[in-house]
């Protein structure tokens, strides 16, 4: 691009968590941008459906460029929301202290969305996503993304995780016995005729060692 900027904020008071992540660029005469951001708070709502947090973003001249179903669970709008209570992660990572680390970080982050946000004059997609939990046992995120311009194209992304036990309250490190972990992708594109359902448990499943 003949001209970019790109950002991250992170704003962690006690009660909840917000973090955004953009990109903007000009090239080939035209302006483009991405915004991803991520609110952790406890919602609420019935057991089997409590939701912990909510996400959203929008590209502008911007193609988002959908996973296999086998990188799901590494998918960047993905781990930007549920990294956290699908890792072995206990508590949120905190950014470097540092310029040089934050530095670092954000290119680390940018890198990883520029092979799935390229920039597309005339596409455009809106992304909102939910992360919940099931009887305080399965930590899940679900994200809808609809894109359109160029191409119309509907598609959803989940990723749900069970651990046997579940970490305990107040984000105490336990060791699991087991684990399951679950990705879904869904895809519609009504110009070619196509609807696709996938399924599949990630690598991070496993039965009483991850060896």
């Amino acid at each position: 691009p003949d001209l970019g900027f790109a950002g991250l904020a992170v704003i962690r008071p006690e009660a909840l968590s917000l973090s955004a992540i953009g990109a903007y660029a000009y090239a080939d005469g035209q302006p483009s941008l991405f915004i991803y951001a991520v609110l952790d708070y406890p919602f609420g709502g019935p057991a089997f459906f409590f939701v912990t947090g909510i996400a959203a973003g929008f590209g502008y001249n911007r193609k988002l460029v959908m996973p296999g179903i086998e990188q799901v669970a590494s998918f960047p709008l993905v781990t930007e929301a549920a990294g956290e209570s699908q890792t072995n992660a206990v508590a949120p990572t905190p950014l470097p202290t540092d310029q040089q680390g934050r530095a670092n970080t954000l290119q680390s982050k940018i890198r990883a969305l520029d092979q799935y946000i390229p920039i597309e004059n005339g596409q455009y997609f809106l992304a909102v996503g939910l992360k919940f939990t099931s009887f305080k046992q399965i930590d899940s995120f679900a994200l809808l993304v609809v894109q359109f311009g160029n191409k119309f194209e509907i598609d959803l992304l989940g990723l749900s995780t069970l651990k046997v036990p579940s970490p305990a309250e107040g984000g105490t490190a336990v060791t699991p016995l087991a684990e399951a972990q679950l990705a879904l992708k869904a895809v519609f594109i009504p110009s070619e005729g196509f609807l696709g359902v996938r399924a599949q448990l990630t690598n991070n499943s496993f039965i009483l060692s991850r060896a």
